[in-house]
């Protein structure tokens, strides 16, 4: 029988039963390679030349690879293929055509704010999207990543992050909505709801996989993936709820483990975690997928097995489904047949998680639909509904810290400003994002030349963030492109093996080799190219000396007009293959750079720093001008995963960068483009505003100069507290009570609280009422808002609520709602926030949800700091309101 006449090849039929069928048929080597994923990059012919884990839209793959590691049995996932349908769907019919039962492949890539092929919508971070207060902004955002996504014909999205910050340090806080529950589990059903629509087999549509499930934000000493001390109660309480929303509420079909352990508890094996509540109490549709590594953690930082196959068995056994490739692809496959083979891990276990994995393909339409138009995406990629759609995300997450005398917004006509600080000239859009490819992100310099014309900008950087705080040399200097000749040995030796031309010095050779004949390592490349110097390109001077460098860990000899000026060769590699060098606008140069393969080809790159020993030059213009903006903050080595710190203070020489020009006694403006709380403790004394605008992705700089000019009214909410200084921490806002507030230095409070942001209005709020609904426990509280600035602005009104007196410690106030509002000048908004037995519950003594008779405070205001109206509530034991 041909497989186009199984049962599961009808798709009238339910499901389950399709399901059923095409597991009865399946081998024991077929099902577990349902359960595993490979890189499609690494079966290309060709990597996309802005990003290694992309591939050429003229790309072909090695079909000896594809057979080799694919064969007729085929494999559940492809990971890294982000590419253009004509070339997914080439690799689409080989599962389709070749393998036994014609089992499609599920293409899986990275979206957390824009999915990662080049050239795609970046829009602002999670961390931008949780300061929004904005759900209903934030389910279009993941509407519009699916639509992107799918229309290349990748379905799975391996996002959102719904963890908690609540670590500050962690360099993955940019990544999550922040540090509060109800906010997050908010967001977590907003963007999840927008991904995968009503229909997951949708041309619009791909299914979720939030991460990192379930208690990875707040890692012990701030390091990513070290343990969590939390107690099951505030597991329960604070960091479940989240998933619980996403994945229960909202339907996420998928979930990530984590790669730590919770109180001891390895995730990754926790039965209790993955099936006991994910799978069981929260219903999850789909699969449980290793986090990238988790599984072999078990063995190397757990030191819970003895070898890989235990940690295999121990992880399959708890309820995971697919690994994230800890393993080779053959070593995984044939480890989990001979588990089965020796009773260690049983054929049930095995059918039930290929029969998620095959309930997730049915349902996506993947068999009767495995290709993709091949055409449409060019009319869905970044298209303008998608760009302005970023633009109002980054535009509502900018939050206004401080503003004395309204220094804000700046005129728009005449004096003079200095535009300073590394992030000034450069737009940061943060980690996990899709590489702009095929147009030019803004720096906050180009958007204030063309927004305000009237006024005279001067910009410099002054320093950099990092010593990796680098750009890459323009393709514009590249007069006539760069010519490649390869040979086949580590010593330009002999007839070279081929010649090519590319635009630019920018490549990742680590998974493909740069020319065909050439082996993998060993091999050598000769660049040469004319370089013709724009100092324009990195502000206003036509000389400066900064540093040229050439990014790579293999063998590299730069030479520039014949002189070598960068040598890194052999066993005498530099940390950094760099040079001091004077740029000089209109300079003509003829560059040759050797470059042997000896260690991997990983990221080659010829890049220049036009930041380091610009301070004078930037305290020079701040001196002449009448009113100085820094830009500052996180670059991706100061914040994203593994980019943990130790300390909150702007990293390297910035602050003292800030230092010498609040010196100046002059209106100085800090803006921040950062990823996570930054110690603004000298900051908040010297500077007269401070914005924090986060990652603001690739429209970030427009929105910053439409707040600073006031073409728009700040209305972002801080979605994570700022401590006063590193030693301030934790300081989220729901800490229980008990311990002192004061340390020897000072008060234990935040310097800017959960929710803060100003706004050039200002707003009252009366009104409060409280009336009961027919529903036991359930609430509706009103309250009127009212714009009493001179202009249109928004405001996000929050409601907390405080239990005065439980069985268990509570925290002294926690958001059940918020409200986004827009309001004209003089404007009155009546605010409605209905409220119900979740909004009041507690986890008590026994481990039950219960709501306790008595007294709750309802507080309604602006911050959690700045609360505006109070009114008690008394609720008896059946969820009405009892007179006081």
């Amino acid at each position: 029988m041909k497989s186009q006449e199984y049962a599961y090849r009808n798709a009238n039929l339910p499901v389950k039963e399709r399901v059923e069928n095409l597991l009865s048929l399946m081998t024991l080597e077929e099902k577990v390679a349902q359960m595993d994923m490979i890189r499609g990059v690494e079966l290309a012919t060709k990597v996309h030349e802005a990003h290694f884990c992309a591939v050429a839209e003229d790309s072909d793959f090695h079909w000896d690879r594809v057979e080799a590691g694919i064969g007729q049995n085929g494999i559940g996932f492809v990971h890294d293929v982000y590419s253009s349908p004509r070339v997914l769907n080439k690799l689409q019919k080989y599962f389709v055509d070749k393998t036994r039962l014609g089992i499609p492949c599920l293409f899986t890539g990275e979206a957390l704010h824009g999915i990662n092929y080049p050239g795609a919508t970046v829009f602002p971070m999670p961390i931008n999207m949780g300061a929004t207060f904005h759900p209903e902004l934030v389910r279009e955002i993941g509407h519009a990543i699916a639509a992107e996504t799918r229309s290349l014909g990748i379905a799975e999205i391996l996002a959102p992050n719904l963890d908690l910050a609540r670590e500050p340090r962690w360099g993955r806080v940019e990544e999550t909505f922040g540090e509060d529950t109800f906010l997050s589990a908010s967001m977590a059903y907003a963007i999840i709801t927008g991904e995968q629509g009503d229909d997951i087999s949708a041309p619009d549509a791909v299914v979720s996989e939030p991460k990192h499930y379930c208690v990875h934000g707040i890692p012990e000493g701030g390091t990513n993936c070290s343990s969590a001390r939390v107690g099951v109660r505030e597991i329960e309480t604070s960091h479940l709820p989240v998933f619980e929303a996403g994945i229960k509420k909202a339907g996420a079909y998928n979930a990530m483990a984590s790669y730590n352990n919770i109180d001891g508890e390895a995730v990754i094996s926790s039965g209790h975690y993955l099936r006991e509540v994910l799978k069981e109490r929260y219903g999850l549709k789909g699969y449980v997928r290793a986090d990238f590594g988790a599984i072999n953690r078990l063995k190397t930082q757990h030191f819970m097995t003895a070898d890989s196959k235990d940690s295999i068995e121990m992880a399959v056994n708890a309820g995971l489904d697919v690994q994230g490739f800890d393993f080779p692809n053959s070593y995984w496959q044939d480890t989990l047949v001979q588990l089965v083979t020796e009773g260690r891990v049983s054929q049930s276990t095995i059918d039930e998680a290929v029969g998620r994995i095959l309930r997730v393909k049915f349902e996506l339409g993947l068999f009767e639909h495995p290709f993709t138009d091949e055409n449409r995406y060019r009319e869905v990629i970044r298209c303008n509904e998608h760009k302005e759609l970023s633009y109002r995300a980054a535009r509502e997450s900018i939050v206004l810290l401080k503003n004395e005398a309204d220094i804000l917004p700046l005129p728009r006509n005449g004096g003079s400003i200095a535009l300073i600080g590394p992030s000034s000239g450069h737009q940061r859009i943060g980690s996990y994002s899709s590489v702009p490819y095929g147009y030019e992100v803004h720096s906050v310099y180009q958007e204030i030349v063309k927004a305000v014309p009237g006024v005279t900008v001067r910009q410099s950087d002054g320093c950099g963030i990092t010593e990796y705080d680098i750009d890459l040399i323009p393709d514009s200097w590249y007069t006539d492109g760069v010519t490649l000749t390869y040979y086949n040995n580590g010593r330009f030796a002999g007839e070279p093996v081929g010649q090519d031309r590319a635009n630019r010095i920018n490549f990742n050779w680590i998974l493909a080799k740069p020319h065909r004949d050439l082996d993998f390592v060993g091999y050598s490349v000769r660049m040469t190219a004319k370089l013709k110097v724009n100092t324009r390109d990195f502000g206003d001077a036509e000389r400066f000396t900064g540093r040229l460098v050439f990014t790579s860990g293999d063998s590299v000899r730069v030479k520039i007009d014949g002189v070598t000026v960068i040598e890194s060769f052999g066993a005498h590699k530099m940390r950094i293959p760099e040079c001091e060098f004077t740029f000089e606008n209109g300079a003509e140069h003829e560059l040759e750079v050797e470059f042997v393969c000896d260690v991997n080809g990983n990221q080659l790159s010829l890049c220049l720093d036009s930041r380091t020993g610009r301070m004078e030059e930037a305290v020079r213009l701040a001196e002449e001008c009448d009113t100085i903006v820094i830009v500052c903050g996180d670059d991706k080595m100061t914040s994203g995963e593994g980019m943990d710190r130790t300390d909150l203070r702007l990293y390297g020489k910035q602050r003292e960068l800030i230092e010498r020009v609040c010196a100046l006694g002059k209106p100085t403006i800090l803006v921040l483009e950062n990823g996570k709380p930054v110690d603004l403790s000298y900051e908040n004394e010297h500077c007269d505003a401070i914005l924090a605008a986060w990652f603001g992705g690739e429209f970030g700089a427009k929105a910053i100069v439409d707040t600073l000019f006031g073409f728009v009214s700040p209305s972002g909410k801080l979605p994570i507290s700022f401590p006063r200084s590193v030693g301030h921490t934790p300081c989220y806002y729901t800490l229980l009570p008990g311990g002192s507030g004061e340390y020897l230095e000072g008060t234990r409070r935040a310097l800017f609280p959960f929710g803060h942001g100003l706004s050039y209005a200002s707003f009252a709020y009366s009104e409060l009422k409280i009336a009961a609904l027919d529903s036991p426990y359930g609430f509706r509280v009103s309250f009127s808002v009212t714009n009493t600035g001179a202009a249109l602005a928004d405001e996000v009104a929050q409601l907390y609520i405080r239990d005065v007196t439980s069985s268990i410690v509570t925290p002294m106030k926690q958001l059940q709602g918020f409200q986004r509002l827009s309001l004209m000048a003089g404007e009155t908004a009546m605010v409605e926030i209905d409220l119900g037995f979740d909004s009041f519950k507690l986890l008590n003594k026994q481990w039950e949800w219960v709501v306790e008779e008595g007294e709750f405070e309802i507080m309604v205001g602006s911050s959690s700091e700045d609360i505006r109206l109070k009114q008690s509530l008394v609720i008896d034991g059946k969820g009405r309101e009892r007179p006081e």
